[in-house]
């Protein structure tokens, strides 16, 4: 039940990921979900990693076809409808680091597609090894964040209809 305090500061297109991290663990018979099925579940959906993988000139489908290349299908345990599985130690760290990235990014702690794409090329399991064969890295793209400011959240993007946002530095909290 611990994860589902992380999924409350989690934007509808986070959760949406998670979502189909699961049902990329079950399609290949994985009893947990892990770094490769949340890396599978962000590739699935649009959001502001993609303009960190534009940035470095790095394709989705190049990044799936060797996910595929490392994902291998399990024994066929018997899944119930609309089953979540648990997350693997990776997978909690995964969203342990998605939940810092946006607290230290400083937008009121929502986590969005480009934090979870931070936290995957920090952590060290499927997803950071399939993305480290692109050439991509934590600290470069870190930094494309904090320099350019890729990964904005805006009003629209945030849950529910009223936001509020702290900021750390002044203490204000700005409600949306």
């Amino acid at each position: 039940m611990e994860s589902q305090i992380y999924f409350e500061k989690f934007t509808d297109k986070a959760r949406q990921l998670f979502q189909r991290a699961n049902l990329h663990a079950q399609v290949k018979n994985h009893t947990c979900i892990g770094s490769e099925h949340i890396l599978y579940g962000l590739l699935d959906i649009d959001g502001d990693y993609r303009y960190l993988l534009e940035h470095q000139r790095v394709g989705v489908r190049q990044i799936k076809l060797n996910l595929e290349k490392v994902l291998v299908g399990g024994p066929s345990p018997d899944f119930e409808d609309g089953e979540i599985l648990p997350e693997t130690t990776r997978g909690r760290v995964v969203c342990q680091n998605s939940c810092e990235e946006a607290a230290n990014l400083v937008n009121g702690g929502y986590v969005d597609t480009g934090h979870i794409f931070l936290a995957l090329l920090r952590d060290e399991g499927i997803a950071q090894a399939v993305l480290s064969n692109q050439k991509l890295s934590y600290k470069p793209t870190r930094e494309l964040v904090t320099n350019r400011g890729y990964l904005d959240n805006r009003k629209e993007k945030l849950l529910g209809k009223e936001t509020r946002i702290m900021f750390p530095s002044s203490g204000l909290l700005l409600q949306l």
